[in-house]
């Protein structure tokens, strides 16, 4: 197991590449000190980073990010604002940024 880390004061997520018995090599999503975990395949987890990378550089004008990932029984439920973007959690919100949106399309986008 390979844990690519982008923790700290400004970044609040992490990624860990797991093996799945039956869906193979996965990438697990941690947000906001294990509030939201989510198991993404590297399809799903490149889909991500596409998305967060476009909403970022605006060349998306979405008003929210939903994926279903096959392998969670969570979903990533983004609204996009002005300066960042909210991530659902059962607790409320976790707001990113938009340097810390384009670090987390980075990891995932490199992990893939």
């Amino acid at each position: 197991m390979s844990t690519a880390t982008a923790q700290g004061p400004l970044l609040p997520f992490r990624l860990e590449s797991v093996q799945h018995r039956a869906l193979g090599r996965l990438l697990r999503l941690s947000l906001a000190d294990d509030l939201l975990v989510l198991a993404l395949t590297p399809e799903e987890a490149f889909s991500l980073a596409l998305a967060l990378a476009a909403v970022c550089d605006g060349m998306r004008r979405e008003h929210g990010l939903y994926l279903s990932p096959i392998a969670s029984d969570r979903a990533f439920d983004a609204r996009i604002e002005a300066d960042g973007v909210a991530i659902a959690l059962d607790s409320g919100e976790l707001h990113l940024d938009w340097p810390q949106v384009a670090a987390l399309a980075a990891l995932l986008g490199e992990a893939v």
